[in-house]
C-alpha cells in the first residue's frame, strides 16, 4: 500500500466514524460502503495533485543542417498543459554569426515568445513560466526554426506541466 492510500484510508476513517457516530442504526455493510466512498474522493484529488506536478517532455528534432521555416514534431496531448521551460540542444555545429531563433507554433499558429541559442554555443535551457503559455487541450504545438545561423542537428525540448481545472 503505497502512502497516498494511506492518506485516504486515514482520512476515509475519520469520516466514516463521524458517519457511524451519527448513524448507529446502519447495519456494518452500508457502514463499509460509505467508508469506501468518502475514501475513492480523497484518492481522487490525491491523483489529480500528483497529475498536475507530473512535468511532460516534447522532442522537436531537426536532424541535418536547420533551415529557415522548418516545423517538426506537432504534438498535441488531451490536457491542457502549460509551458516551463525549453532546452535547446545543438548536436552538431553551433550557431555562428547570430542566434539561433526558435519559434512555437500552436495549432499552426505563430506564438509570440521566442527562444534563441546564442552564437558559438551548443546548449541553452530557458524559463518560459513568465510568459505564463498555455496550451489549450488537443491543440498540436510544434518548433519552428526561424533563424538557423549555420547550426545542426537541433533538438528543442518543451518541458510542459499538466493543468488539471
Amino acid at each position: 500500500m503505497n502512502w497516498m492510500t494511506r492518506i485516504a484510508i486515514l482520512f476515509g476513517r475519520k469520516k466514516f466514524e463521524e458517519f457511524a457516530q451519527a448513524n448507529p442504526q446502519l447495519p456494518d455493510d452500508a457502514l463499509a460502503v460509505a467508508n469506501t466512498l468518502d475514501t475513492y474522493a480523497v484518492v481522487n484529488t490525491a491523483i489529480q495533485k500528483q497529475a498536475v506536478m507530473s512535468v511532460y517532455c516534447q522532442d522537436c528534432r531537426f536532424p541535418g543542417s536547420a533551415h529557415a521555416n522548418d516545423i517538426r514534431d506537432p504534438h498535441a496531448v488531451p490536457i491542457q498543459r502549460q509551458l516551463l521551460q525549453v532546452e535547446i540542444i545543438c548536436n552538431g555545429d553551433p550557431p555562428s554569426g547570430a542566434s539561433l531563433v526558435v519559434q512555437l507554433l500552436f495549432g499552426g499558429t505563430a506564438q509570440s515568445p521566442t527562444f534563441a541559442l546564442g552564437a558559438g554555443n551548443d546548449y541553452a535551457l530557458i524559463n518560459a513560466t513568465a510568459d505564463n503559455t498555455v496550451l489549450p487541450a488537443g491543440t498540436p504545438c510544434s518548433a519552428q526554426i526561424v533563424t538557423p545561423s549555420g547550426a545542426s542537428d537541433v533538438v528543442v525540448k518543451l518541458y510542459w506541466q499538466l493543468v488539471i481545472p
